[in-house]
């Protein structure tokens, strides 16, 4: 693969956070208690070449700041979740942060 100015973006995330005693199980780092199997960390964007971070994963991690560019990505990406992904996110902020005001956006 070639690389340059005019080459596709290529960008690496570690997922690191996972259980010492199972590593096929990601830990949300904030909250131990929100777990999901590794295996289902790949947003639907993967393929043999690149692997995605799923979006309500990514929106959970960027949920924290509340930063006006996460903002910005949460309206940008919600509307495109399926009902699975946009439920386990609702779900998840309730937990780790009640009052959110992204759970509204996602009902």
């Amino acid at each position: 693969m070639s690389t340059g100015p005019g080459s596709p973006w290529a960008l690496q995330l570690m997922i690191d956070d996972t259980d010492p005693h199972d590593p096929a199980t990601w830990v949300y780092r904030r909250d131990g208690h929100m777990r999901r199997p590794v295996a289902s960390l790949a947003g639907q964007a993967s393929d043999e070449h690149r692997a995605v971070l799923a979006p309500e994963v990514q929106l959970l991690q960027k949920s924290k700041g509340r930063r006006p560019k996460d903002q910005a990505d949460f309206e940008a990406a919600a509307p495109s979740l399926d009902s699975k992904a946009r439920a386990w996110l609702r779900d998840v902020l309730g937990l780790v942060s009640p009052g959110h005001p992204w759970v509204e956006g996602l009902s």
